[in-house]
């Protein structure tokens, strides 16, 4: 799903259900669960190298010795990715939830 399609999912739902309702996250369809979502994390390119050259300092490398790990590939993906980090498990998910997402 991108996040565009996100984003629609959930103007919709923001349309049926109000712009206040809980959001919750549903796993493990065999032993279905619901949680809560504690954090939105988007992972750039960008983002990514700074993190990689914050380590790479913190564990005493110079500049330069930065530049040519991060040449050589250090970053383990180019990829943008939005990640939905997972809270605390609030339950056992619904029947009726279940069947909506069709488990």
């Amino acid at each position: 799903m991108t996040i565009r399609e996100l984003i629609d999912e959930l103007e919709y739902a923001a349309e049926v259900a109000g712009e206040y309702v809980e959001v919750r996250y549903a796993s493990q369809p065999a032993w279905p669960f619901e949680n809560s979502i504690t954090n939105v994390v988007a992972l750039t390119r960008e983002s990514r190298e700074e993190n990689a050259r914050s380590e790479m300092r913190d564990g005493g490398m110079t500049e330069e010795e930065i530049n040519q790990n991060l040449a050589m590939g250090e970053i383990e993906s180019t990829e943008n990715v939005v990640y939905l980090e997972e809270g605390s498990q609030l339950g056992y998910l619904s029947g009726e939830a279940k069947a909506a997402i069709g488990w």
